[in-house]
């Protein structure tokens, strides 16, 4: 009988040495997880989030807002242009022709001129009329318009060894100024001229011609403009209050690729067209402090149109829809009208 109670008494011994072995397993795993679980709470050195990415317009159509400013915005769709009263929502159809990637608007007066580039084509839409009429005057010779102080309009027949010769016309056609623009003409936002070159412009309307400044001109509105100027990969962005050559330097989600922007009354806000990898997109930021507020997918044929009915409302066309942005409460709403493929877009405040 002492063997088998050997036999018994070494297999107590084995079992334990088992459960030994066991539960130091058991330890090794625990201890393992708990350093596992304390190196995730490590920072993370991989690489910084991808940006915003761009914001769809709901596809659920939403109720016109009560609170935008009283007026007319003028939009291009199905090969008319469109007429909304900005008070009510109430859509009215006009006789103008309209091609989206071709067509321009810009105020005339109480009108509407509808132009395209390159082409003799152009109507007026009066204030509150659904048919176009026939421009009179240097509006039937000009080929390229800007919008003038006043309620008139810059025009130009054509461009001639790098300058150009620009015409302030009134609603009947008739001439009141000419100036002469060295480089491109651009809008100053304000009725205003201003030529621009390739790292350079220079104000040319109002007052005396003043020195070339460096840089690039790449948004205006009512009450300034922003210049963009780069050494190397060092860039600088001031905003320029209209006759103030000096401007305030400021941060801004501005990038290398912006194609045109444009500044809401005050200089507060600011809304850009960047192009990165073919695809374009509206970027919508503070102008004070840079910060960007949201990110709208342009129309595959972008007309870059973007515009400000206030310091507060933005309209803009995104995935062939009209938006209406409103920036201070970051509020987008996609109003149900009955309108696609919507480019470009104008306004006239009441």
């Amino acid at each position: 009988m002492a063997a088998p109670e050997q036999l018994h008494h070494d297999g107590a011994r084995l079992g334990r040495r088992r459960s030994w072995v066991v539960l130091g397993l058991v330890v090794v795993v625990v201890v393992g997880l708990a350093v596992l679980r304390l190196g995730g709470s490590e920072p993370d050195t991989g690489p910084a989030p991808a940006p915003m990415p761009a914001r769809v317009s709901s596809p659920a159509r939403q109720a016109w807002p009560d609170d935008l400013p009283a007026g007319t915005l003028f939009a291009a769709a199905a090969g008319r242009v469109y007429t909304i009263d900005t008070s009510s929502g109430a859509l009215a159809r006009t006789s103008a022709e309209a091609d989206p990637a071709r067509t321009s608007m810009t105020r005339l007066g109480d009108e509407m001129l509808v132009w395209r580039q390159g082409s003799r084509t152009r109507q007026v839409l009066e204030a509150g009329s659904r048919s176009a009429a026939p421009v009179r005057g240097e509006l039937r010779s000009a080929t390229s318009f800007l919008p003038g102080p006043g309620g008139r309009v810059w025009t130009t027949r054509g461009s001639r060894s790098g300058s150009s010769t620009w015409r302030l016309v009134d609603v009947d056609g008739r001439v009141t100024t000419s100036v002469e623009v060295d480089g491109a003409a651009v809008s100053d936002g304000a009725g205003g001229l201003l030529g621009s070159g390739r790292q350079e412009f220079r104000p040319t309307f109002p007052g005396p011609r003043r020195a070339r400044q460096a840089g690039q001109v790449i948004a205006t509105g009512p009450d300034g403009y922003l210049v963009r100027s780069c050494v190397e990969t060092e860039c600088r962005f001031t905003v320029h209050r209209h006759g103030d050559d000096t401007g305030t330097v400021i941060d801004t989600a501005v990038g290398e690729v912006t194609s045109g922007g444009t500044l809401s009354p005050s200089n507060r806000f600011l809304a850009v067209t960047e192009t990165v990898g073919g695809t374009s997109t509206v970027r919508v930021s503070v102008v004070a402090t840079g910060q960007v507020l949201d990110i709208f997918a342009e129309p595959q044929e972008s007309t870059s149109d973007a515009v400000w009915l206030d310091d507060r409302w933005l309209a803009l066309t995104s995935d062939d829809h009209l938006v209406l942005y409103d920036a201070p409460d970051d509020r987008v709403v996609t109003p149900a009208v009955p309108l696609s493929s919507v480019g470009p877009l104008a306004w006239r405040p009441a």
